[in-house]
């Protein structure tokens, strides 16, 4: 039977004062309030061991941070390829700079702390370094062999000729060993910036940095953990005495560059935390704190960059454990040493096109979304296929194994 418009008046007023469901939504609000309280409290007392156990080993933020520090290099270069010293003083000398110089060094710390877990899942030497070399050189050697052998005739002024038989030909190519040079033969020489690929410049510290790990394993790392940190205290002493021994009284003058040395105690950095993560805290309070530290120094303290490492390399982990949902973009596939290496020559070629395609706002869009396109065929293609291939490592690794334990007297 039908409630009458009075019936359903007094009904809905009954409901109203039935406390029930106040109670109920009140009940609901404290346990909303109490889980949030818990998780604040577990977030202020976790360590970073315990915050990367929560992400099941493989936080998501790591992974948007490789790639964003990458997008930030490329934004860098605009400035240098699109309008010269201008530009990479806009960059450099304004408030920029404190910026500017944390991305590279924050990469090494970052890497840092992802190869000391890689480390601690190697049985031995001979797969920790077979791991490191088919991450870099397969994907360096395709880069390298592209710009010199397609880039460079199409864009060089030369002949061919005279460009194949030139020495800076035969000089870049020995950029897949470590050692570096910049220019390859007519290339790029009415750019405003010359170069062909300017970001190879890290490649050898790369290199230092798991030479140097590589020689605390082999003197007991695995052992005493502690050794890292005389690594770390020891490099920075030697990066400020190599500073000093190169620039005299003016060492600490670099405003526009970044000590390379200073960079493999960063990565040393990261690894000593990776090493002490469970004795480290998980604090955003810290993550603030060293972001403050390090935008202020680089900012405004000269030859702040062969100290601010620590800080440097704790907010580069605090971010890189954050854990927010991945999506298609980083899902299953790792860009960011793609874009880190293609950007540079392609936006060199962008801008070799003239005026117009120097401006940031044109050459930006249109060169990322070329180095995407590179960057995906250098994962897919080069880098995920030689990765796959661990099983050889692991295969090699157990034959060494095998001989050693046949060789030991009984």
């Amino acid at each position: 039977m039908a409630l009458s418009t009075a019936e359903r008046a007094t009904s809905a007023l009954a409901a109203l004062s039935d406390p029930r469901p106040v109670v109920r939504l009140q009940n609901r609000a404290r346990r909303i309030f109490a889980r949030a309280e818990a998780m604040s409290a577990a977030w202020h007392t976790m360590t970073l061991g315990e915050r990367l156990v929560a992400c099941s080993g493989r936080p998501s933020g790591f992974d948007y941070l490789r790639i964003t520090l990458a997008i930030c290099v490329v934004i860098i270069h605009t400035g240098t390829t699109g309008y010269g010293i201008e530009g990479n003083n806009f960059f450099w000398e304004t408030a920029l700079r404190g910026i500017s110089k944390m991305v590279v060094p924050m990469f090494f710390a970052l890497s840092g702390f992802l190869v000391a877990g890689s480390l601690e899942r190697s049985n031995t030497l001979t797969m920790f370094v077979g791991l490191r070399i088919i991450r870099i050189f397969p994907a360096l050697t395709v880069e390298v062999l592209l710009s010199a052998l397609i880039l460079g005739p199409i864009f060089t002024n030369l002949t061919l000729w005279n460009y194949f038989s030139d020495p800076l030909f035969f000089k870049y190519l020995l950029n897949v060993t470590g050692h570096v040079s910049f220019y390859l033969p007519g290339v790029f020489t009415s750019n405003l910036e010359k170069t062909v690929n300017s970001q190879l410049w890290t490649v050898p510290f790369e290199l230092y940095c798991y030479l140097t790990l590589s020689g605390l394993i082999v003197i007991g790392l695995r052992k005493r953990g502690s050794l890292v940190l005389f690594g770390v205290v020891g490099m920075a002493v030697f990066s400020v005495a190599y500073a000093v021994y190169k620039r005299g009284d003016e060492w600490y003058l670099l405003s526009k560059a970044i000590p390379g040395l200073s960079l493999v105690s960063t990565f040393l950095a990261g690894v000593a935390l990776h090493l002490y993560r469970d004795k480290v805290r998980w604090s955003a309070e810290y993550g603030l704190a060293s972001a403050i530290i390090c935008y202020a120094g680089f900012q405004f303290v000269p030859g702040v960059d062969f100290f601010v490492f620590v800080p440097l390399a704790y907010l580069t982990v605090w971010m890189g454990l954050l854990n927010p949902p991945r999506n298609f973009f980083i899902e299953g596939a790792d860009y960011s040493y793609g874009v880190y290496l293609y950007s540079f020559p392609i936006q060199q070629m962008v801008a070799s096109f003239g005026s117009f395609y120097r401006q940031w706002f044109i050459s930006l869009p249109i060169s990322l979304t070329i180095t995407t396109v590179f960057a995906a065929f250098s994962w897919h293609l080069i880098e995920k296929p030689f990765l796959s291939q661990k099983k050889i490592l692991r295969k090699l690794e157990f034959r060494l194994h095998a001989n050693t334990r046949e060789k030991q007297p009984a």
